[in-house]
């Protein structure tokens, strides 16, 4: 598998097998069409019904108890290297904010908006079958990013899908990152955005780990990195150009940084989307 694939219930129920485990190194969400299923996770079952839209924590065990004989799915899958190298940040806080183990992790969409769903992902699916040319994978992609946008702007419309009020970390974090979006192009020091706060970098660090998984320096390139990866992919600008835009000191010092976070050149993932 690339990035990312559709599967349909046999396919998936191949990779999970009937009180197996998923696979620990690939994200899925699963889509109910019709039927129930029933999954076990965090020490209690999760039963699935038509329309419901199960999302599984990442690097967490889950394993199916039972199935309808007229269940009907589907399943998107991705890798977690998707999580570094497209250009829609999936790693950062919105991500863990819906998926974290506070969270509630199965909704019920309704019938309009999950056939919508599944006509995209059908979409996908057979896209993914074609020969891969520049424009096919131009395809896929955006199928693939209007099936996460249109996902998180249904559950961003449910009022369930807060099931605690934020707590103080959370507003920190939130907040953090607010600020770097404003501020990342001339500050991309930790003690900035902690001086803000008036926090200690070190209790930033502690509040961006445990809700987002990631430190604040980690955040803070993440976000360099996804505008650098917009630059490239949707602009005609060179890379010196670039590099000054997001206020490096040269094309060089650019490059590094680049290289260091996706083990690729800017150059290189220029070509790569040609």
């Amino acid at each position: 598998m690339d990035n990312f694939n559709v599967f349909e219930q046999d396919e998936f129920l191949k990779q999970t097998v009937e009180n197996k485990r998923l696979k620990k190194d690939l994200i899925q969400t699963i889509f109910i069409r019709k039927g129930n299923l029933i999954i076990y996770q965090n020490d209690q079952e999760i039963k699935l019904k038509q329309y419901d839209v199960f999302f599984p924590e990442p690097d967490k065990s889950y394993q199916i108890i039972s199935k309808s004989f007229d269940l009907e799915l589907l399943s998107l899958a991705l890798t977690k290297k998707i999580l570094d190298t497209s250009i829609i940040d999936l790693s950062g806080y919105e991500y863990n904010h819906f998926f974290n183990s506070t969270r509630i992790n199965n909704y019920n969409f309704k019938e309009v908006e999950f056939l919508a769903l599944v006509e995209l992902l059908l979409q996908l699916k057979k896209r993914l079958k074609e020969k891969s040319t520049k424009f096919v994978r131009y395809i896929q992609y955006n199928l693939f990013y209007a099936i996460v946008y249109t996902t998180f702007s249904e559950l961003s419309k449910q009022q369930t899908i807060i099931v605690r009020k934020g707590t103080r970390k959370d507003e920190i974090v939130k907040q953090f990152l607010v600020d770097l979006n404003n501020h990342y192009i001339d500050n991309r020091d930790a003690k900035y955005y902690a001086d803000k706060l008036n926090i200690t970098v070190r209790y930033l660090t502690e509040c961006c780990k445990s809700i987002t998984g990631r430190t604040t320096k980690e955040l803070i390139s993440s976000v360099v990195i996804r505008a650098a990866k917009v630059l490239l992919s949707e602009t005609t600008k060179t890379i010196s150009e670039i590099s000054n835009e997001l206020n490096f000191s040269d094309q060089y010092s650019f490059g590094n940084f680049f290289k260091k976070h996706l083990n690729i050149s800017p150059t290189q993932f220029r070509k790569n989307l040609q």
